[in-house]
């Protein structure tokens, strides 16, 4: 494991309990008579979602389970087709990455997620001169939120924005800025 990936990784987990302790100031203390103002709050939940970027595979699918209340811990699992047109070539188009999500506040995320990422390109000098292709894989860290209004069931929209460290064993490993965003059905 590379120096910058340690420390990339060392820094997403550093800032889990700065959120978690600025999330308990968001938070209101509530008094007996106070308790019906977070009430409506759904903090237990499964989720679907259609959209595009590392989290649903490319343009694909997302589910997530979410745990807690105000505040709360979550895991999602996206699998997605990944065209050239968004950076992937591969033999295989199909794109998976799963991931866990802090949320220090209702529907606000720190999201640490691994997977597929984007094509890597290479010269074979062995083969002749001609570009291979190769999945590249890789954590991302994201800051987002999943909005969503309704009772039982709840639509809303996703976005999320953050980096991913691309592990490239042929031309060195880089660090790309990426996005969320899709349509989401909670349950």
């Amino acid at each position: 494991m590379s120096r910058k990936m340690k420390t990339i990784i060392l820094l997403a987990f550093c800032m889990i309990p700065v959120f978690y302790s600025f999330s308990h100031k968001l938070q209101p203390l509530q008094n007996k008579d106070d308790s019906a103002t977070h009430k409506d709050f759904k903090g237990n939940y499964f989720m679907l979602g259609l959209g595009i970027g590392p989290s649903y595979g490319g343009a694909g699918m997302r589910v997530q389970l979410r745990r807690g209340g105000l505040m709360g811990y979550g895991a999602h699992l996206g699998v997605g087709y990944g065209s050239e047109k968004m950076g992937f070539i591969h033999e295989t188009p199909f794109v998976c990455r799963g991931g866990v999500k802090f949320f220090p506040y209702k529907n606000l995320y720190v999201d640490l997620q691994y997977g597929n990422t984007a094509k890597i390109a290479y010269i074979d000098m062995n083969a002749g001169l001609y570009n291979k292709f190769e999945m590249g894989y890789g954590p991302s860290f994201m800051l987002g939120g999943d909005w969503v209004w309704g009772r039982k069931t709840a639509f809303g929209f996703n976005f999320g924005t953050g980096i991913t460290y691309n592990i490239d064993n042929y031309n060195g490993s880089f660090i790309t800025i990426h996005s969320d965003i899709g349509l989401l059905i909670r349950f």
